[in-house]
Parts: C-alpha cells; sequence; structure tokens
C-alpha cells in the first residue's frame, strides 16, 4: 500500500500546488507568505496547505447556536442510536446462545420473549434514524438558509469593481453548487460520522468486556492501520481538492458559455469555446482518475488488514470455545461487534470526500462573506429628507 503510495505521488502533480490549467507561473508570483507555495488558483490568494479547516468548521457551527433545542434534540437521537446497534450483538449471541438456548441458560427457553426484544430492539433503532434524519435535515436546512442569507447580502453590499474580477458562472457555482455540498456534508456526512464515532467507542468497550484476549489481537492491526491511514488522508485529501477545484472551474466554463452562447454562435466562437473546455474537461478526468486509483488500491488493502483480525478472532475464539474456555455466545457477540467496527471503515472514502467538498465550499463561501467593498458607507451618514422631484418649463 505504501507502494501504491509512492507510485500515484510521483505520477500526479501535487494538487495543492499545480496551477489549474498545468501552466508553472513564475517564482515568487502568487505564492503563500506562510509556506511559500504557489496558490493554486491565482486569482484566488488562498493556500490549501495552510487553510484551517478546523476554524472553518468551528465556524459553521456557530450557526447552529440559534438553533440548540433542535441541536440538543439530534445529538440525544444519535446517542441512543448508537447505543441501540451497539446493543444488539449481545442480545443475538450471548443473551440468545448462552442464556436462551444453552440448557444451563438463566432464561432457558424464553426463545419469544429474547426474539420479541430484539425485534423491538431494532425498531426502535430504525425509528431513532428516522428522528434523527428528519431532525437533521430540517436543522441543515435552516443553517444553509442562514448562510445563503449572509453570502447573498455580501454579494449585494459589495463594489462593481468585485464583480469585475469574478466571473458571473463562478458565483452561481458558490451560491448554489458550494451550498449543497454543505448541506449533504450536514444532512448525510456528518450524522455518520457522529452515529460511526459512538458506536465504535461503544464497540472497543465492548470487545475488552466480552474478552480481553480477542480484544488485543483485534487491535494488534491497529499500529499498522492508524500509520497507513496518517499516510493516505492527507495525500487523498489534496487529491479530492484538486478534483473539486476542477469541477468548480468546469461548471464556470459551461455556465458563461451557455449564458452568452448567442455571442458566441454571431461571432462563430463555437470551436474557440471548445478548446477552452477541453483542457478544464482533462483536469477533472485526470483528477478524478488519480483519486479513483489510489482509493481503490489502497482501501481495499486496509479491509484485507481489518479482516486478517477477524479471521484470527474465529480461529482463536473458535479454538476458544471447543477447549471451554470461552462460550459461544460471547464468540457470536464478538463478531457482531466486529461488524460494526469494520462498516465504516469500508465508507472511508466516501467520509474523505464529504469532509474535503465541505470544507473546500465552506472556504469559498466564508471568502465572499468576509471581502469588505472598496466602496464603503460613511460609518455616520447623513439622513436625507423626503425628496419630490419636479420640471419646471419657463419662457417656452
Amino acid at each position: 500500500m505504501v507502494r501504491t503510495l509512492e507510485q500515484t505521488r510521483a505520477a500526479e502533480p501535487d494538487a495543492e500546488t499545480a496551477s489549474p490549467d498545468g501552466d508553472e507561473p513564475p517564482a515568487g508570483v502568487g505564492d503563500c507568505p506562510t509556506c511559500g507555495r504557489r496558490y493554486p488558483d491565482q486569482a484566488r490568494p488562498v493556500c490549501p496547505h495552510c487553510l484551517d479547516r478546523g476554524s472553518l468548521f468551528a465556524r459553521l457551527l456557530r450557526y447552529l447556536l440559534a438553533y440548540r433545542g433542535q441541536v440538543v434534540a439530534v445529538t440525544g437521537l444519535f446517542v441512543l442510536h448508537g447505543a441501540l446497534k451497539a446493543l444488539m450483538p449481545v442480545l443475538s449471541g450471548r443473551v440468545l446462545f448462552d442464556d436462551v438456548l444453552h440448557v444451563d441458560g438463566r432464561w432457558h427457553g424464553a426463545v419469544v420473549p429474547v426474539v420479541g426484544l430484539l425485534v423491538a430492539v431494532h425498531i426502535c433503532a430504525a425509528l431513532t434514524q428516522v428522528a434523527s434524519g428528519r431532525v437533521g435535515a430540517t436543522l441543515a436546512a435552516r443553517l444553509i438558509y442562514d448562510l445563503e442569507m449572509d453570502l447573498f447580502t455580501s454579494l449585494q453590499s459589495l463594489s462593481l469593481s468585485f464583480f469585475n474580477k469574478k466571473e458571473t458562472g463562478g458565483l452561481l457555482v458558490r451560491v448554489n453548487h458550494d451550498s449543497m455540498n454543505l448541506q449533504f456534508f450536514f444532512v448525510e456526512g456528518l450524522p455518520f460520522l457522529i452515529v460511526n464515532g459512538l458506536v465504535v467507542l461503544g464497540v472497543c468497550i465492548g470487545l475488552l468486556l466480552l474478552s480481553w484476549q480477542l480484544a488485543l489481537l483485534v487491535f494488534i492491526p491497529g499500529p499498522v492501520l492508524v500509520m497507513a491511514l496518517r499516510r493516505l488522508f492527507p495525500r487523498l485529501r489534496r487529491l479530492y481538492t484538486r478534483y473539486l477545484r476542477a469541477r468548480s472551474r468546469l461548471g464556470t466554463t459551461v455556465n458563461d458559455s451557455l449564458t452568452g452562447v448567442r455571442v458566441v454562435k454571431a461571432f462563430g466562437r463555437e470551436e474557440f469555446e471548445i478548446s477552452r473546455f477541453r483542457p478544464i474537461n482533462e483536469d477533472v478526468r485526470s483528477s478524478h482518475w488519480s483519486t479513483m486509483r489510489l482509493a481503490s488500491a489502497a482501501f481495499p488493502l486496509l479491509a484485507l488488514l481489518t479482516q486478517i483480525g477477524g479471521l484470527t478472532v474465529w480461529a482463536v475464539g473458535g479454538w476458544q470455545v471447543v477447549g471451554g474456555t470461552l462460550t459461544l455466545g460471547t464468540l457470536v457477540s464478538f463478531i457482531g461487534f466486529l461488524a460494526l467496527l469494520y462498516d465504516p471503515l469500508r465508507q472511508m472514502t466516501g467520509v474523505v470526500d464529504w469532509w474535503s467538498s465541505a470544507m473546500s465550499a465552506a472556504q469559498r463561501i466564508f471568502e465572499i462573506i468576509d471581502t469588505q467593498p472598496e466602496v464603503a458607507d460613511a460609518a455616520s451618514p447623513v439622513a436625507l429628507p423626503s425628496m419630490r422631484g419636479a420640471v419646471t418649463l419657463r419662457g417656452v
């Protein structure tokens, strides 16, 4: 996997320093004063390498302060849903096999009540997921509404010189596409991170309580997995950032071309527009190919690494069950916990995509909100009385 990372790094230009159209600007022109790297977009003095995504995320969360009640409600639903998911392997494994089906079990023969309890837990988990999804979607819609209002209000207050330097398509992308990326992150990405983070925490505690010996076997690949993720995530995030930047330029180009299609047709500029579109589309293709190449090679290897731990648990746990030192129900519960632990790892590609697109969108939106107009209103403007216009003709 490390070789795959190095091959991809050598094959592709650095996503944070490559210029949008592949040209090499002169040294010292458009360089970040902090790290000395070139700005990816020479028209925007923003360095992705030095961008503080934690501050961006905290600034987004400040929009939720006006909806504290809903935030508390959705957080409680997330915690309840995670607890119910962590309870399922215990009921379907240790309780069912050791306490109900076993002859010496505490509730031997009580199959119907335990299965009914298991069904009730599944139903409650589904209901909490539906409720948290509805509340979270409402909360995300209100947050995006407030953000778009601030963005549009800022656009209305800016001077004409700002719009002379910006393409109309790029501004439309920020208002529409970037807002949708943020809404998708708050509706799908953030709940996924919170719920699965709570589930992973509960699963780790459950594994240690069930059998700390087997839990150590699960955690053995942990250091290797952490080292691989530390090398993978920064590289994958840079590739996603480059892909999102290319998609934004593509949308801007298409929007500008279609908006002025009458001018293009009138002056016969179709071939020029096609030649302008081709390299941008090629950049989208190459950046997407680089991202998928790395993700498709790395994440299956990571999944194999985690599955080795699961297979080891099956082998050692099965040997302990045969030897009588571990019950079958405990082993079944342990395997159920492993499924909850490994499932989020299979969706890590989506998590990186959600986070990168959301933080890039937030940065572009806040860049406009923070822009100060060149012609600002006076601090203490003079209030004019109501004026009445009139035209007087004399000597006509």
